[in-house]
């Protein structure tokens, strides 16, 4: 199985007085977008982590808790795979440039993200020179801080971004399917509160594949069938003119054009402009 991804933005304006109040707070994170796998002279394998925007749903969890790095109080950004060897490979070059502020991470999940997530390259490279291949399974989150170790086994996630949001299977070579644009925009135009609940706004995505045997169903990230807007609402996504969910209808062809529906959904807890974005990734059957 493989993942290709693309980008998703949602941008809108409601202008409403709010009163209800805030249960869980969207905020900005990195996610890995794509992946690519090398091997060179047969003994050494290098990952590409391409590193993209998403808004994630902190839940029930408050960002203004104290971040806990499975027991230690400071932590690291960090991308890892694991080798033919059976083990975890990773790096902590993930950041433009070094030292970025902050470093060691530490304090309240606002406070890690704000010092962190600004600092991310777009491209991360995983490589080790003496183990070819091995899973293809690769993620990007933070290891606890424990001086010049570090454990790449154990991965901390900020809440609401756990290993589903973060980790990905790279494509095997030679076979892969992608999308003909790399972001598409639903714009909802300018609301007035009776016409928020229920709008929608569609465009198209495009799909091209190597191979028409290929077959492969579209996800967001998350593992959702919506995306968290900024002002407490949300953007439920339906494909084709079906309008099924995410993840609920299997494709196949080289070649494949499919509608895309966002329906806003929930009660916001702000006014003004609003926006969010999210991953859509081909997974592979």
């Amino acid at each position: 199985m493989k993942k290709q991804l693309f980008l998703m933005a949602l941008t809108s304006a409601l202008m409403i007085p709010i009163s209800a109040p805030v249960y869980s707070e969207t905020y900005q994170w990195k996610t890995i977008t794509s992946v690519t796998v090398g091997i060179s002279l047969g003994v050494a394998t290098q990952w590409y982590v391409y590193v993209g925007d998403i808004t994630a749903d902190s839940g029930s969890v408050s960002l203004d808790s104290t971040a806990d790095f499975v027991g230690r109080p400071q932590g690291m950004l960090a991308a890892r795979a694991m080798t033919g060897g059976g083990y975890y490979w990773g790096t902590i070059d993930v950041a433009t440039t070094y030292p970025p502020p902050g470093l060691p991470y530490s304090g309240t999940w606002r406070q890690v993200l704000a010092d962190s997530v600004g600092h991310v390259k777009s491209v991360v490279s995983i490589r080790n020179n003496s183990v070819a291949g091995g899973s293809s399974e690769v993620c990007f989150g933070y290891i606890p801080y424990s001086g010049t170790n570090y454990n790449f086994e154990t991965f901390v996630f900020p809440p609401g971004a756990g290993e589903g949001v973060n980790c990905i299977v790279a494509p095997p070579p030679n076979e892969w399917c992608a999308m003909t644009v790399p972001e598409v925009t639903l714009n909802f135009g300018t609301l007035m509160l009776d016409q928020a609940v229920g709008k929608t706004a569609d465009t198209s995505v495009g799909v091209s594949c190597t191979s028409s045997s290929i077959s492969y169903v579209l996800k967001l990230q998350t593992g959702n069938t919506y995306i968290p807007l900024n002002n407490g609402m949300r953007a439920n996504l339906g494909l084709g003119d079906t309008n099924t969910a995410p993840g609920s209808t299997t494709y196949s062809g080289s070649q494949s054009d499919l509608k895309l529906t966002g329906t806003l959904a929930g009660t916001p807890t702000s006014s003004g402009a609003f926006n969010g974005s999210g991953v859509l990734m081909v997974v592979y059957q």
